[in-house]
């Protein structure tokens, strides 16, 4: 499901000319230009009235709200009345107005001069909220509005796409960018105040005996079928273009969709048809060339599910048990509750779910229409238990048993629940899996949303306990790198036997490189000391001492 932005302006007689058509002209078109603009969709309503405001929050139930024009020098809103004159809306009016849409409206943009106390008052109903403290002029203010939907268009958060809009300002001469404000939404001590968060990579999948990422490549070459040429092919481009250094599987997926993506362009666009010059050959008219990338992608994502399914968890080994123990062991140590981020595309947490009678599992899928919403749905009620550890689970980057659908909230809906099965017949319905492989794809916003919690979370905890990941991921690493900034007392423990603490420090340098940022030198993750002949018992028993010392040492102010 599209991001829905709904743009208001007013602009009264009686008040200084703005250039709010230039404005939102500009937002448009930043939208336009962006491979992600099919995600975003853009309502704009001008001269509105105060009845205008609440009509088109219910009518269009946007996700974003931004205004542009007027405010009074306490802070009123200048909307227009039926002469078309200043008409000053109360602050606590629209506060509570937006109160009403708090579990739909996720951010509200007031680019009007001294809007700053407006917005802290309507975050707290709303997640974030922008202002200014105090005048700011048309040139600073559209310089705003394009970074700021420019940063969003391209995948970042709210916050980031704030300092972004911040820093176009600054770009562009004006001096003028300390003017934005940002307000956020202070959340439950419940949900955010954890001592610990756990990160889950590669490495627990691993653990419980599901292949890597480089095993499914294999597999994906296997045979002498025209499919596994032309994927062995595509194989043998990316590591020329890596100068024989070894591709791997999510490029390999990466180039499929490019190459899918093409052979589309070659059959339907115009201007290529043009400059082609003459009739298409014939496999591109009719649709044969693109079929071959088709099903060289098809056989991608089938092998990913069939790897990655529920039927893969052995449920009854002792890495599953153990597992489980030491998320019982971390979520009893605090206050009987876990939360677990992961980029891991695999149903391990499915059917922990709905195989763990002592656990309690809640995720944004509704398992009764299996929806994805905001809000915590428990995964499998059968399993209730109100006084057992509750596990939250957040995906970075999607399931292979998560499925667009436009017709339900996030546009994601999850095919395997707690305790059901996972076929998918259909090759078609394959192409609608909502995984990301590359940074640069763009998916749902639900993906988006984990990202968010993620930040949050982080500004808020002692420890973050990270198992199994190799920190290479330069959007996670990003949202880290800045809680450290604003929370310096966070602390970092990683379990991994087979990563030493020098190739992480590498990873992270070497990722982090890559972005215009500076490292923050507290990032330095220390290792959890368990080794695998240690066995499986001292696994939990070593990572629990660990984060207790590590959480007491963050009390205490040592590092």
């Amino acid at each position: 499901m599209a991001t829905s932005i709904l743009f208001l302006a007013a602009e009264p007689t009686d008040a200084a000319r703005l250039r709010l058509g230039e404005e939102v002209r500009e937002i448009a078109e930043t939208l336009q230009r962006s491979p992600a603009r099919d995600s975003f969709t853009l309502e704009q309503r001008f001269s509105v009235r105060p009845a205008d405001i609440s009509q088109a929050l219910l009518e269009l139930n946007p996700r974003i709200v931004h205004f542009s024009g007027h405010a009074t020098a306490s802070g009123e809103l200048c909307v227009e009345d039926a002469s078309g004159r200043t008409k000053p809306v109360a602050p606590e009016a629209l506060a509570r107005l937006f109160a009403q849409f708090a579990n739909r409206v996720s951010c509200v943009v007031l680019n009007a001069c001294h809007t700053a106390e407006l917005a802290a008052a309507i975050s707290k109903h709303i997640n974030y909220v922008i202002g200014m403290s105090t005048d700011i002029g048309d040139r600073a203010a559209i310089a705003f509005s394009t970074g700021f939907y420019q940063a969003l268009a391209a995948g970042r958060s709210i916050e980031d796409a704030y300092k972004f809009g911040c820093v176009r300002i600054w770009l562009e001469g004006i001096p003028e960018h300390l003017i934005p404000t940002l307000s956020v939404k202070e959340k439950g001590a419940l949900e955010y105040s954890d001592d610990v968060v756990l990160l889950v990579g590669a490495g627990v999948s691993n653990y419980l005996g599901l292949p890597n990422l480089d095993r499914l490549l294999e597999q994906a070459v296997i045979g002498r079928d025209e499919v596994a040429y032309r994927i062995i092919n595509t194989r043998n481009v990316i590591e020329t273009m890596h100068k024989d250094a070894k591709a791997r599987f999510e490029e390999l997926v990466s180039r499929l969709r490019l190459y899918l993506d093409v052979a589309e362009m070659l059959r339907r666009e115009r201007c290529f048809i043009d400059e082609m010059g003459g009739p298409l050959p014939h496999g591109v008219e009719y649709g044969d060339f693109q079929r071959k990338w088709w099903d060289a992608l098809t056989r991608c994502y089938r092998i990913i599910l069939d790897e990655y399914g529920p039927h893969k968890i052995d449920r009854h080994s002792v890495e599953f048990a153990t597992v489980v123990e030491l998320l019982r062991s971390l979520a009893v140590a605090n206050a009987n509750k876990l939360h677990v981020y992961t980029t891991n595309y695999d149903c391990s947490f499915q059917v922990l779910a709905a195989t763990c009678p002592g656990l309690v599992f809640y995720s944004h899928i509704n398992n009764t229409d299996g929806a994805f919403t905001k809000e915590w749905s428990q995964a499998n009620p059968e399993l209730e238990a109100p006084d057992q550890p509750a596990i939250y689970v957040h995906r970075f980057h999607g399931c292979v048993a998560w499925f667009a659908n436009p017709n339900v909230a996030f546009g994601v809906e999850e095919v395997y629940g707690a305790g059901g099965g996972l076929e998918i017949r259909d090759d078609n319905k394959l192409h609608d899996m909502v995984i990301k492989m590359t940074p640069s794809q763009s998916v749902s916003p639900a993906l988006s949303l984990a990202h968010e919690e993620f930040s949050e979370h982080l500004r808020r905890t002692k420890l973050l306990l990270v198992w199994g990941y190799s920190f290479r991921d330069l959007e996670v690493l990003r949202c880290i790198n800045d809680a450290l900034a604003a929370q310096p007392r966070l602390n970092i423990l990683y379990l991994d036997p087979y990563l030493p603490r020098q190739q992480v420090l590498a990873y992270i340098r070497n990722t982090l490189s890559i972005a215009p940022i500076t490292i923050d030198p507290r990032f330095r993750p220390a290792p959890v000391d368990w080794k695998p002949n240690d066995g499986h018992d001292q696994l939990i028993k070593k990572t629990v001492a660990a984060v207790a010392q590590a959480i007491t040492a963050t009390s205490t102010g040592a590092r």
